[in-house]
Parts: C-alpha cells; sequence; structure tokens
C-alpha cells in the first residue's frame, strides 16, 4: 500500500528539512558525537518549540496529533541531517505512555504532557 504524501506533509518535509539545515549541520553531530559524555542537543528547546517532541502524542495532552505518517517525515528528514540526539528515542517513549494513558494509567497523563513538551526527554 503506497503512502498518501499531501501538500500538508511536502510543506511539513521544507520545514524540517530547513530547521534541520540551519541547527543540525554536520559539524554539531560531530561535535555531540565527540564529546566526553552523552548530552542533549543544544537544539532540543528548539525542537521541543516546532512541537516535533510531541508530534504524535495526542492534543489534549499536549501534543501536536499527528499521524505516523507526519512522524516519518520529521524522521526522515532528521535523518538525512545526520541529527544525533535522543528523538527517536523519544518519540518511542512517548508512544509507550500514550498507550499507558489510553488503558488507563492517569499517572501517565502527567508524564505524557511532559514527553510532549519536550520538558522531559524519553
Amino acid at each position: 500500500m503506497p503512502i498518501g504524501i499531501n501538500d500538508d506533509h511536502q510543506e511539513l518535509h521544507r520545514a524540517v528539512r530547513g530547521w534541520a539545515e540551519r541547527h543540525c549541520p554536520p559539524s554539531v553531530s560531530r561535535d555531540l558525537l565527540d564529546a566526553p559524555s552523552e548530552t542533549i542537543p543544544a537544539f532540543w528547546n528548539e525542537l521541543a518549540a516546532q512541537g516535533w517532541a510531541g508530534i504524535q502524542a495526542a492534543a489534549e495532552h499536549g501534543g501536536e496529533g499527528a499521524t505516523l505518517l507526519e512522524l516519518a517525515v520529521v524522521l526522515e528528514e532528521f535523518g538525512r541531517a545526520g541529527a544525533t540526539g535522543p528523538f527517536l528515542a523519544h518519540v518511542l517513549a512517548t508512544s509507550v505512555v500514550q498507550r499507558a494513558v489510553a488503558s488507563g494509567d492517569r499517572g501517565a497523563s502527567t508524564a505524557l504532557a511532559a514527553l510532549a513538551s519536550g520538558g522531559a526527554v524519553g
């Protein structure tokens, strides 16, 4: 089954590519990979400000409520740029916590809101 890429997806693609080119040049990735210890990239707060930290989280929990397709567009561009950092692990953790919320775990709602905002890193 083909993936239906529409004009909104193309616009998201262009926006993420431009953002990644500005915030994640190869020098940033090299510096993070060469660092003596793992740290959150300096661009993390900017990434969260774009709404991408919570792109697939439900809007009622502070996320963007996007689909897997929009997430794939963002992941593709971060991969193309070689953006280092915890983004993939973060969105996976966000999905797990969102599932816990959907199953009735009320304590997970606070965690989901923190992940969706980028204030907590998964």
